[in-house]
């Protein structure tokens, strides 16, 4: 289960990776031209994984964000309403 919230919000979120994986994810976001804003490689162990994503830089719109963990991805929508 991915999620990322609140949404829409003006520049940040948090995102809420719950899976049984455990082992190295990578998260990334981009914009609807599929340009990469961020990339962080983290570390999940037991339980959800929490990370917050700034998106203050960035216009308001829409942003895909992608997680990818063992084999699997799964993406999830966010709108930044802006400042």
């Amino acid at each position: 289960l991915l999620t990322v919230s609140p949404n829409p919000e003006n520049g940040r979120c948090i995102l809420l990776f719950d899976s049984d994986y455990e082992g190295s994810v990578m998260v990334e976001s981009f914009d609807l031209y599929g340009r990469p804003i961020h990339r962080d490689e983290l570390r999940k162990h037991s339980g959800p994984l929490s990370h917050e994503l700034d998106f203050n830089a960035q216009g308001a719109g829409m942003y895909l964000v992608r997680v990818t963990a063992g084999t699997s991805r799964t993406f999830v929508k966010w709108i930044n309403a802006g400042k």
